[in-house]
């Protein structure tokens, strides 16, 4: 296999949106129109045996790596959070992005077409395109097993 099609194996082709009802950045709270207020992504990568996560902020965009296992991470950030679980769509040729925030920016990685800008439509379009809501994360709030 070349080092293309490694790298092509290895792009999540299910991503999980988390749709946050709280944000810590107090002109998005008055600017964020609906219930969610914020957006970030996280999948799979299972020929790496890691989670990545995605997320926009204020101050730039984080990609964060998770070790399979150590999933209970991610309870703290999911909590409270609506989960859905979205097919990656493939990549089109597109016009460069013009806005840079969470929803375009979690759109855009997700391969989904569309114009929404705000958590609540995104959360709509999502549903609408296929995605499904998970009603039990139970694998973010596990904890790990004692030493020993």
């Amino acid at each position: 296999m070349d080092e293309v099609s490694r790298l092509q194996a290895a792009d999540p082709d299910t991503w999980i949106v988390i749709f946050n009802p709280k944000t810590t950045c107090g002109w998005s709270k008055w600017l964020s129109f609906g219930h969610f207020k914020h957006v970030a992504a996280m999948a799979y990568v299972p020929q790496a045996r890691m989670w990545i996560t995605y997320d926009v902020g204020r101050f730039g965009n984080r990609v964060t790596l998770v070790p399979k296992g150590l999933e209970h991470q991610f309870a703290e950030w999911v909590e409270g959070c609506t989960l859905v679980v979205m097919p990656k769509r493939p990549l089109a040729a597109r016009i460069p992005p013009i806005f840079g925030w969470c929803v375009p920016s979690v759109r855009r990685l997700i391969g989904l077409r569309g114009n929404t800008l705000r958590g609540d439509s995104f959360y709509r379009h999502c549903l609408r395109d296929g995605g499904k809501v998970i009603s039990d994360p139970g694998i973010f709030k596990s904890t790990p097993a004692a030493p020993g």
